[in-house]
């Protein structure tokens, strides 16, 4: 009887659960996701910014001596292109500049640095950040957190090998 119940080796209702929980996975990633760019939106329209901005903004603001285009686009995991629209919107808002040596070096060397006004809207976005951070992680222990975190870079580390593999 056993035998029967298999198709191709594997237990159909073992199969129907991975496929459940991978719908299940997939929509509470996307829902997340969502909410997140929402959040972003609204908190970041008073500055003329939007979602997209918000990692760029925070990595330069992290960094003391500035990033060249190719370490911002490394840090943020996007390509140079982007990074070289978002950056030409970001200077003409006024939130960063080229060091002082921008003149002479090409482009993809030229360091970009927050200004004094990207340095004190990042004060207030640091703020809503830790403020966002507090209210979505009400009620969960650091334990869990870390364990989600750990977890969460396991997907990740798969999902990679299975596009590799493909």
């Amino acid at each position: 009887m056993e035998a029967k119940n298999k198709i191709n080796g594997k237990d159909p209702a073992s199969a129907e659960k991975k496929s459940d929980s991978f719908i299940r996975f997939s929509i509470a990633t996307e829902t997340i996701l969502k909410n997140i760019q929402k959040y972003k939106n609204e908190k970041l329209e008073e500055f003329g910014l939007h979602g997209m901005h918000l990692m760029y903004m925070y990595c330069l603001d992290k960094s003391s001596d500035g990033m060249t285009p190719v370490e911002l686009a490394k840090n943020c995991n996007v390509d140079k292109a982007f990074i070289s629209r978002v950056t030409t919107e970001l200077k003409r808002l006024g939130y960063i500049d080229y060091g002082t040596r921008a003149e002479k070096e090409p482009k993809y060397k030229k360091r970009i640095l927050l200004t004094n006004e990207g340095k004190r809207i990042m004060q207030s976005i640091n703020n809503m950040i830790n403020e966002a951070v507090e209210r979505i992680t009400s009620g969960i222990s650091q334990d869990q957190i870390d364990s989600f975190y750990y977890v969460l870079s396991k997907f990740d580390e798969n999902l990679d090998s299975l596009l590799e593999a493909t």
